[in-house]
């Protein structure tokens, strides 16, 4: 019998589709197009994948969005986008909202904090006890990383998150002052009651 699996897949620059693998020869087609017509008729910025060390030295992983009119020799705007959980994660996924960001002229960047979750045990539950803390110590190496790039205006960084990521924007508003502008989405922001 014939054996084969439908799935969705995405990655950075696709929202994803339907594809189906056939088990049996490894042979993968895509079944859907749902987004074709719209991709075409959009630029989207370029996505690096980046690993830096955090202050500590530990590995971390992010990515770097950039402009669909991309000029190294220019300098930009950045935001710096923070994830939900905390034990959720960003990937090599398509996120629409990011796309939009960088089309309006920001550089986007994005990276997985102690918390996250895709890096073993000890890293996601390094914030247990320190909600706050480590994953800001690792948001601000990752920001120092970025904002080192030629084409980073450091002087023209935001930061931005929702539910655990509003949390990390207070906390962050809260510890420094380095941010020129903060948006904080459906936050956390009492963590007694």
């Amino acid at each position: 019998a014939r054996q084969r699996v439908v799935y969705q897949r995405s990655n950075a620059l696709d929202p994803g589709d339907l594809w189906v693998t056939h088990l049996d020869t490894g042979h993968s087609r895509r079944l859907t197009h749902v987004n074709a017509t719209l991709l075409r008729a959009r630029a989207l910025g370029a996505v690096e994948e980046v690993w830096f060390e955090g202050r500590d030295g530990h590995p971390l992983q992010g990515w770097i969005m950039t402009p669909p009119d991309f000029d190294p020799a220019k300098r930009y705007p950045a935001i710096l986008e923070i994830h939900g959980g905390p034990q959720l994660q960003y990937g090599r996924r398509f996120f629409h909202e990011f796309h939009y960001l960088a089309g309006l002229g920001y550089v986007v960047f994005f990276t997985n904090p102690r918390g996250s979750q895709g890096y073993g045990n000890a890293h996601q539950d390094a914030i247990v006890n320190d909600f706050g803390a480590v994953a800001h110590d690792d948001l601000m190496a990752w920001t120092d990383h970025v904002t080192a790039r030629p084409y980073v205006d450091a002087a023209r960084v935001g930061v931005t998150g929702g539910s655990y990521g509003g949390y990390m924007t207070n906390w962050i508003v809260g510890h420094t002052d380095r941010f020129a502008a903060a948006v904080t989405q459906r936050s956390l922001c009492n963590l007694i009651s």
